[in-house]
């Protein structure tokens, strides 16, 4: 039977392809009713469930995406997002423990993703306080020498109000800026005792998971390239 080349649910790769597009477009609503078609059309498909769980992501389901994160890594899915999506969406529930987990598996498996290392860090930081992610940092930072992973160590330290351990060639003023006449206690934050959870949010999950195609996952050791979310590193396509 021939195939109809305008029917994107035809095959695997058409539908990853117009699924890419809508969030491409910003049509995040109909991307998850295509996403929706797609994943019953193909329940197997790793790039379609981790495309899947970005999309709730993206839009505040945190625990849709948990879900179809783990589904896609189950499935076969062997790329960086899906596993930092997977640890956003821990933390966007709170869930900083499991983040961190999620994450340090992450790191593992892409030891050169700037993204999933800092995300890493501020996880751990969070679950478990300063002192016992400085081996974390000091782990990491001696393979990923990177301004934006010193500066997230650097936060986590002045959040905690520890002021030794800075990163070389980062001062702690420039990293928390405060209004003239305010005191380190005025910026004190819950949670923020030395030692313990920080209890600090340098970002928010939508500005630090990449764009689908916008090469913001980056690399330390090569160039910014697009991302591929779930799609397993053996797989060919015809």
């Amino acid at each position: 039977m021939e195939q109809d080349p305008a029917n994107p649910l035809e095959s695997a790769p058409m539908a990853e392809a117009r699924l890419r597009a809508l969030i491409g477009e910003n049509r995040f609503q109909d991307a998850m009713a295509f996403a929706a078609s797609a994943r019953s059309a193909f329940p197997a498909d790793p790039t379609l469930a981790g495309l899947q769980a970005y999309l709730c992501l993206r839009l505040g389901r945190g625990e849709q995406a948990i879900g179809a994160a783990v589904e896609a890594l189950a499935l076969g899915a062997a790329d960086a997002i899906t596993m930092l999506v997977l640890g956003l969406a821990y933390r966007s529930r709170g869930r900083h423990a499991e983040a961190a987990e999620t994450l340090l598996d992450g790191h593992r498996r892409f030891p050169d993703q700037v993204n999933i290392a800092g995300v890493r860090i501020e996880e751990m930081a969070e679950a478990h306080g300063v002192e016992a992610t400085r081996p974390v940092f000091d782990e990491v930072f001696a393979r990923l020498p990177d301004r934006d992973v010193a500066m997230i160590w650097a936060k986590a330290l002045f959040a905690a109000e520890v002021d030794d351990g800075m990163p070389p060639g980062i001062a702690s003023a420039p990293v928390m800026p405060s209004p003239p006449g305010s005191t380190r206690q005025d910026r004190r934050r819950p949670g923020s005792a030395s030692g313990r959870s920080c209890g600090w949010r340098t970002r928010r999950c939508s500005s630090t998971l990449p764009r689908i195609g916008s090469g913001s996952m980056r690399r330390a050791t090569s160039p910014m390239r697009p991302p591929c979310v779930g799609r397993r590193s053996s797989r060919t396509r015809t």
